[in-house]
């Protein structure tokens, strides 16, 4: 305990990265006390901008491109399933452990003067972390209060390959899938972009669609392209969320947080999934010259069209060399350079042409 009678603990995430030798850029840390004054002794004492503070006694800091998030002690009473909780401050660390999600995340290690370093671990999380190497929630109808937790709990498992406790796949997530529809869409999406931001987001993509944890956004895809979409994506990136997703379900474009480029892709997938879209190259490039190259990726994928595959890669490849001026001085009427330009792309495309002054020539040919 310190002087002044407040005690602190590091808890959650650190926690079990520390356990497990990770490197971690996120700090979590309880208060028990007075949580403002100790928000700002700790800007006193190691500086660093304060981002945000809520009412429920919640802080955010960042120091030195490192996250330090400063809580009160509380528990938490869900008012409805998969409604956000109502926050009850608490004096009791253990309390605190309770309302969380995993047993993993419900370990503290102490930051007092006369325990410092002591590992709370009222629920077996360490156990499970190395010795059982097992996922389990801390409470039944844990998904029922939350249902995004079944969105963590894969993160998880296959972040840390861990396997389920029997008792997820077989009653907390049918609980989750009956009560996600009642969730907003913005914490469904920022599940699946925390998803995406995993350097292992595959498998989580495939599980998310075993356990039909979207089925309620849209009609299925059925789709099974989540490794080929990897290959073609190389990278890592929050906004290719859209994409793994298209591959389970048509998503509504209509869906509110929405970003407008996340809204295109949704709108142009739909459009063009279910059409006959001819072969012809010239075709394919009419028809998504103006779009997203990634529209007709998913969909050469999902209707196994090498030929759309690799029209994608071509639109990320393939550089036009000649100037506009150029293209405006070679006496082309202006209704026609749309149909040159097209023409072009399409012989870089397939290599008939290759460098600028293959271009050049063409449009010498095209001109007269």
């Amino acid at each position: 305990m310190l002087s002044n009678g407040y005690k602190l603990y590091a808890v959650g995430g650190i926690v079990r990265d520390y356990l497990l030798g990770r490197k971690s850029l996120d700090y979590d840390i309880v208060v028990v006390g007075n949580f403002r004054e100790i928000v700002d002794t700790f800007l006193k004492k190691f500086g660093g901008r304060l981002v945000q503070i809520t009412e429920f006694g919640t802080a955010k800091i960042v120091v030195d491109h490192r996250t330090v998030d400063i809580a009160k002690a509380r528990r938490e009473i869900y008012p409805e399933p998969g409604a956000l909780p109502q926050v009850i401050p608490s004096s009791n660390i253990l309390e605190d452990l309770r309302r969380r999600d995993f047993t993993i995340n419900a370990m503290a290690i102490s930051l007092n003067m006369n325990d410092v370093g002591r590992l709370i671990d009222p629920f077996g999380g360490y156990e499970d972390l190395f010795e059982r190497r097992l996922l389990r929630v801390i409470k039944e109808k844990s998904f029922f209060e939350d249902p995004t937790r079944a969105f963590r709990g894969i993160r998880y498992k296959n972040r840390f390959d861990l396997n389920y406790h029997p008792s997820i796949p077989e009653r907390e997530i049918p609980l989750a899938r009956k009560i996600l529809p009642a969730v907003s869409f913005a914490r469904v999406k920022h599940e699946l972009e925390r998803i995406a931001e995993e350097e292992n987001r595959v498998p989580m993509f495939k599980e998310v669609k075993e356990f039909g944890l979207l089925d309620h956004l849209g009609t299925p895809v059925n789709a099974d392209g989540f490794e080929r979409l990897e290959s073609e994506l190389r990278g890592k990136s929050t906004s290719h969320w859209v994409l793994f997703s298209l591959l389970i379900v048509k998503l509504p474009p209509e869906l509110p947080d929405l970003r407008k480029g996340e809204r295109t892709i949704i709108k142009g997938f739909n459009d063009f999934i279910d059409r006959n879209i001819p072969d012809d190259p010239f075709e394919i490039h009419r028809i998504f010259y103006n779009m997203n190259p990634e529209i007709p990726l998913l969909i050469g994928i999902v209707r196994n069209r090498d030929d759309l595959i690799d029209y994608y890669r071509a639109r990320k490849a393939v550089k036009i060399h000649i100037r506009g001026d150029l293209l405006v001085n070679s006496g082309l009427k202006s209704e026609n350079i749309r149909k040159f330009l097209t023409e072009l792309f399409v012989r870089k495309w397939k290599g008939e042409i290759r460098n600028e002054g293959d271009e050049i020539e063409f449009l010498k040919r095209w001109s007269h």
